[in-house]
C-alpha cells in the first residue's frame, strides 16, 4: 500500500470512530427526567448547599411538555413552565429559561447523569444534579 492509501485509510478510520461519539452537552433530550440536587454553590458569599446543610432533599422533573415540576422529601412545592434554547453553533451550550426563575440558566452536564445548571448572571449558582428514578409521591 502506498503513503497516500495509508493516510486514506486512517483518515476514515478516524471519521468512523469520532462519527460514533455522543456529546451531552447539545442534546436538549437528555434533560427530561428526575434529577436530584446534588450540591449548588455560589451566590454573593460564595455559598456550598446541599442537600445534608438544607436538611431537606429536593428534586425537580423536567417534562416533554415543557414543565418543571420540583418536589421537597417527594411532595410538591411548586411547578412552572420552561422553555429550551439551543446553542447557535457548534460548541455553545443550550440554555434553559424557567417562568418562575430571574435569569436563563447554561445547561451542560458532567456525565450524562449529572446535570448542571449554572446561571447566568455574576455571583449566582452553579446547581448540580444526578438522574434519579421517578419518586414516590407522598
Amino acid at each position: 500500500m502506498n503513503r497516500l492509501s495509508t493516510i486514506i485509510v486512517i483518515v476514515v478510520i478516524a471519521l468512523v470512530f469520532t462519527s460514533c461519539v455522543t456529546n451531552p452537552e447539545n442534546n436538549t433530550l437528555t434533560i427530561f427526567g428526575y434529577w436530584q440536587l446534588v450540591e449548588s454553590t455560589g451566590g454573593f458569599t460564595g455559598e456550598t448547599r446541599t442537600p445534608e446543610s438544607l436538611g431537606y432533599h429536593e428534586t425537580i422533573y423536567f417534562t416533554k411538555d415543557s414543565l418543571i415540576f420540583r418536589y421537597r422529601e417527594n411532595q410538591l412545592i411548586g411547578a412552572e413552565h420552561f422553555h429550551l434554547f439551543p446553542g447557535r453553533s457548534k460548541g455553545v451550550a443550550d440554555t434553559l429559561a424557567r417562568e418562575d426563575y430571574y435569569v436563563r440558566q447554561i445547561i451542560s452536564y458532567r456525565t450524562a447523569d449529572t446535570l448542571v445548571l449554572t446561571d447566568y448572571c455574576t455571583d449566582c449558582f452553579r446547581t448540580v444534579y444526578a438522574r434519579t428514578q421517578p419518586i414516590k409521591i407522598n
